[in-house]
């Protein structure tokens, strides 16, 4: 998948992983419009991973660091995607 790329920029490209799924946010300034530096996704095995969310933050509390995460953890397990990728 990713050669192609590679064979046209001559940039070496790694997969971090694959996702069940991605979700990308609303931009504050613009709330129809997502941007690349606001979301969470959810790996195949389980891994969450988060970017530009105030859970990240080092100041937000562990409890809601916790409840996002077991919320989001919940979904993934029901989560059917309308559209895919693959």
């Amino acid at each position: 998948m990713a050669q192609p790329s590679e064979n046209k920029t001559r940039l070496p490209l790694a997969f971090e992983a694959v996702y069940r799924y991605l979700v990308f946010l609303p931009s504050r300034q613009i709330a129809n419009v997502p941007v690349p530096n606001r979301f969470f996704a959810v790996a195949e095995d389980g891994e969450l991973k988060v970017r530009g969310l105030e859970c990240r933050r080092h100041d937000t509390p562990s409890l809601l660091k916790r409840i996002f995460e077991r919320c989001t953890r919940l979904r993934s397990f029901t989560f059917r995607p309308a559209r895919s990728l693959r």
